[in-house]
């Protein structure tokens, strides 16, 4: 997944004015003739999820409107931004009342999410956000955990079998130093997993069934455990 969230650009920055439905009225009359009258024409209303990009004299772009709809807003609207915008970088021009940066950046993240495995033209660019003051690697590393699960939902079962979900389980625990047991065959049967043994027994090797087994972690923390069943 490229990145998305930055502290800083090299590149010409374009102002982002998220709006809320009751403040757009006070923010055309506080600003430039021209920016009201296409507002106006564009019908642009500041409803959720609503964009408008607005050119300069050039054609380039000058600025967005984005809008949040009713206060206070559910800051994963954010999400559609991303996908509604020129290639190129945006900073908000503040940080709409009720919502945080950190929240905001990281919804920008996921809503740059593209599953384009099976598209013979791909496009690594994407629209950046410019934010201040948060903590990015947290919010990128949440937002490459999000599209890898997104990658495998969207995945086929014919393109994604156990052997494959193995070999990603592997590729995360070699990054994060993370312990793995992998539980295939009559090795099944003798930890005690007989149904999935049963299931799975005339499959070809690279289907056959798998028990996957991942810890991370110091001694001592809390425990959390998570489990999740695929059928493929």
């Amino acid at each position: 997944m490229t990145e998305v969230i930055l502290a800083t650009s090299d590149r010409a920055v374009v102002p982002v004015h998220a709006l809320y439905d009751g403040d757009l009225v006070g923010f055309l009359e506080a600003g430039p003739a021209f920016v009201k009258a296409f507002v106006e024409t564009a019908d642009f209303k500041a409803k959720a999820g609503q964009v408008l990009v607005l050119p300069n004299s050039a054609g380039a772009t000058d600025r967005v409107l984005f809008g949040l709809g009713a206060s206070p807003a559910d800051v994963m609207v954010f999400r559609a931004l991303p996908a509604k915008l020129p290639m190129g970088d945006y900073q908000l021009a503040g940080t709409p009342a009720g919502l945080s940066a950190d929240q905001v950046a990281l919804a920008f993240a996921l809503g740059s999410y593209r599953f384009d495995r099976y598209k013979q033209k791909k496009t690594a660019e994407r629209p950046r956000l410019v934010v201040d003051g948060v903590d990015i690697a947290e919010i990128t590393s949440i937002a490459h955990a999000c599209a890898l699960a997104r990658d495998m939902v969207n995945t086929p079962a014919n393109d994604l079998g156990p052997l494959q979900l193995e070999t990603i389980a592997r590729e995360i625990a070699e990054q994060h130093g993370a312990s793995i047991t992998v539980i295939t065959g009559d090795g099944l049967l003798e930890a005690n997993y007989p149904s999935v043994h049963a299931v799975g027994r005339a499959a070809v090797e690279a289907r056959a069934p798998r028990m996957i087994e991942m810890t991370w972690g110091e001694a001592g923390k809390p425990l959390v455990c998570l489990v999740g069943k695929g059928v493929v």
